[in-house]
């Protein structure tokens, strides 16, 4: 009985907000036992002590003055308090009027404000002060969130899901259709009714639209149902214009469908309509005040006072559904609005409550959407609130557990704006451990980190601290294949290139090269990424690969980074048979050693290569400087060669005895049979042509 003396005198309430005549239940009136007042330097707070809960508006009048109406309730007169003052407060007013009790507030000047505070019990508590006067529509968020806060903050203020009434779908009687249309007509309505209550509304919508094409008895209720498939398919605008027309021709069905009366004023309500939707769904309530199904419509009904600003009888009502109704699944949702309005006055100290909140919601409620959606929001204030890696945790799970929710793409946003955060945070820490599982474990989110130039060096340090570099590699590979990483592919690349040589996985690090070339030709680090892969084409033999990836070098605009490249690009042509490019490629690696001061053990054979080229083109004086230079920079071992083209160029040059010196000392001192061979072949020649006296 208690149960349904509150629900009507809630309906009886909000009729009479919207001007309309009430008949409600006799009630015994509240009473305001005392004010208590409690001045602090920059507010002053007072406590309003009832004897049980009691629905309450409050109102700004001209001259700095708040009135707070109770409708049902008495109290003494507190003449004391009118003469009251402080720094915000000037004056309280007790005044019976009716069963109404009125108490008006004295401020000290305009620039004061108010803030009530959540109330479900029997305390009801108003501070004063100037810090009050703006309305707060965003929390005081930590340094760095405001993008998390801008990419949801509309959703915390605006979002309103689908509500389910519980209110049964009731088809209409067979033998009533009949009466009117055929026996075939009578079942593809009845298929129709059907297709809505098996959330088959997009087929229902074709049926019921072809009945409103004919001109029948009951087009108004084809209409009807029309827009109650609409209303399923979450086109509201749609629905509300068949409900209207449907009720223009037959306004009575509504008291005979509840479900489509709740549709109605739902649709009311979100097409901006707020004091028609109040009055239909207030009818409602008050119609089903026995039933199960009045806490979700009271729900509703505070939903609507809210959004026409009356935030305190919307607050009163979830509360008393809370107390009323823990068992009923519109305490879940009275609980969830109430939270709701606690978000815009949350700060960190503050925030662990209220998130605690949101996730005893989502355990305890049987509601996929409220589950989601307080999950999401609790999900929501560690991200603004909370340490970085602990909101990060709980917006992975968020995502794990709703992959295709209605909030993924908020979470998506929250979870790029977080990496940064969680990066400056382990940075600060200095846990490479950490940094390398996080940021390998969120790589798919490092778009927005990707964009601090210091990150990936950062995060390179911490992979070389650890010595993982077949795990860089595989961290950079998955990073370096973005669009979003484009800027920082030379270091992605470069890095993974030094790993692949330093593991000596030549495979890897000449995919990785060629793959750099084929992204981005133009690059200027392109050059050197060709350089790398000369170098591992000459280490595999294919010297077709070194002269394609090096031949650019011959350009004279072009500059090696590293002088082997000439000498990789020369021994390609030498194995190509073209030994005038060889002997080119050969002279710029010499020029390049010289320059730079620098030893080598690739110069002796370089001077070969150059040497054998002159002679190839018939410069002899310069093949004899190649080829000296050549000696003075060979090992014991690979001085044959030298020593044996010095002697050949000496017969040239009709210096036999410096040739024979040459050759003899092949033959004396040399390591290398095939040329002693020759040069005792050459020196026997010699002795021969001397002993017939023939000219040499």
């Amino acid at each position: 009985m208690a149960r349904r003396r509150f629900i009507l005198s809630l309906a009886a309430l909000a009729l009479t907000v919207i001007g309309n005549p009430i008949v409600s239940a006799a009630e015994t009136p509240s009473r305001l036992r005392r004010i208590d007042i409690k001045p602090r330097p920059d507010y002053t707070r007072l406590i309003f002590q009832l004897d049980r809960e009691t629905p309450h508006s409050v109102t700004e009048l001209p001259g700095n003055r708040l009135k707070l109406t109770f409708p049902l309730a008495d109290a003494p007169m507190l003449r004391r308090l009118r003469n009251y003052a402080d720094h915000h407060v000037k004056g309280i007013t007790v005044a019976q009027r009716g069963e109404r009790l009125q108490v008006t507030v004295g401020m000290t000047g305009p620039g004061e404000g108010l803030r009530l505070l959540d109330s479900c019990s029997q305390t009801l508590t108003l501070d004063i002060g100037p810090r009050f006067r703006n309305v707060v529509t965003a929390p005081p968020m930590l340094a760095g969130r405001e993008p998390i806060w801008a990419g949801t903050g509309k959703f915390v203020r605006e979002y309103d899901p689908p509500i389910r009434s519980e209110l049964p779908f009731v088809p209409t009687d067979q033998q009533s259709l009949r009466a009117q249309l055929s026996e075939e007509e009578t079942r593809q309505f009845l298929m129709g009714e059907a297709a809505i209550y098996k959330g088959q509304s997009s087929d229902a919508v074709g049926i019921f639209n072809a009945f409103m094409q004919k001109d029948s008895g009951i087009r108004a209720l084809a209409a009807y149902r029309c827009g109650q498939a609409y209303y399923c398919l979450l086109e509201y605008e749609r629905a509300l214009q068949l409900f209207k027309y449907a009720e223009s021709i037959w306004p009575q069905f509504l008291d005979m469908s509840a479900d489509v009366k709740f549709a109605y004023a739902d649709c009311l309500v979100r097409g901006g309509d707020l004091p028609a939707g109040r009055r239909l769904l207030s009818r409602l309530i008050a119609s089903k005040a026995e039933k199960k199904t009045a806490p979700i419509l009271l729900v509703r009904l505070a939903d609507i006072l809210s959004r026409q600003k009356q935030e305190t009888e919307s607050r009163v009502i979830y509360g008393n559904v809370i107390r009323f109704f823990p068992d009923n699944k519109a305490a879940v949702y009275a609980a969830l609005k109430l939270a709701d309005r606690r978000f815009p006055e949350i700060d960190s100290y503050g925030y662990q409550g209220l998130r605690d909140e949101y996730l005893r919601i989502a355990r305890v409620s049987g509601d996929f959407i409220v589950r989601e959606e307080a999950f999401f929001k609790a999900a929501l204030l560690e991200s603004l609130f909370g340490r970085g890696i602990d909101a990060l945790t709980v917006v992975a799970d968020y995502e794990k557990r709703y992959p295709r929710g209605i909030m993924a793409s908020l979470a998506l946003a929250m979870h790029l704006d977080l990496m940064p955060i969680v990066y400056s945070e382990l940075k600060a820490s200095g846990d490479a451990e950490q940094m390398v599982r996080i940021m390998d474990r969120h790589a798919d989110y490092l778009a927005k980190c990707l964009s601090e130039p210091a990150f990936v060096v950062d995060l390179d340090q911490s992979f070389t601290k650890l010595g993982l570099k077949q795990d860089e590699n595989r961290l950079f590979g998955r990073l370096v294949r973005r669009d979003w990483a484009v800027q920082q592919a030379p270091f992605l690349y470069g890095k993974m290139l030094e790993n692949s040589i330093a593991l000596s996985d030549w495979d890897v690090a000449e995919s990785t090269g060629r793959e750099f070339v084929r992204r981005f030709p133009l690059f200027n680090d392109t050059k050197s990424v060709r350089e790398v892969l000369g170098d591992i084409g000459y280490r595999k033999g294919d010297m077709k690969s070194v002269k394609a990836d090096l031949a650019f070098l011959l350009d004279p605009k072009q500059r090696a980074d590293k002088p082997e490249s000439y000498y990789y690009l020369g021994k390609s042509f030498e194995a190509g048979k073209d030994v005038t490019q060889a002997g080119r490629a050969m002279e710029l690696f010499i020029a390049a050693v010289n320059e730079r001061r620098i030893a080598s053990p690739l110069l002796a054979d370089a001077y070969f290569v150059a040497g054998s080229s002159s002679l190839a083109s018939r410069n002899n004086s310069k093949a004899m400087a190649y080829f000296t230079s050549g000696l003075g920079q060979a090992p014991q071992e690979g001085r044959d060669r030298f020593l044996f083209r010095i002697g050949e160029l000496s017969k040239k040059q009709g210096q036999t005895t410096a040739a024979k010196k040459s050759w003899q000392k092949i033959v004396q001192e040399g390591s290398d049979p095939v040329w002693q061979r020759l040069a005792s072949q050459e020196l026997a020649d010699l002795e021969w042509k001397e002993r017939i006296g023939a000219d040499i």
